[in-house]
């Protein structure tokens, strides 16, 4: 059963975020957002850096596989 796309929450974007099984994020097809994360073990970051390594840098254990 697929899911329903959902609103991009990124301010001033119109795109539509699709669940992602690689990371377990909505993220946007227009501009990349994950909705309600800040940062995420696949790389992406609100901030533009490497959200896997801020989060390494946090204390979180990651398994090296991904």
């Amino acid at each position: 059963m697929a899911l329903e796309p959902k609103e991009c929450d990124a301010i001033g974007c119109k795109g539509v975020a699709h669940f992602n099984d690689n990371c377990g994020a909505w993220v946007c097809s227009t501009c990349g957002e994950h909705r309600n994360f800040v940062r995420c073990y696949c790389g992406w970051s609100q901030s533009g850096a490497d959200g896997r390594r801020e989060l390494i840098e946090m204390g979180e254990r990651i398994d090296s596989d991904y």
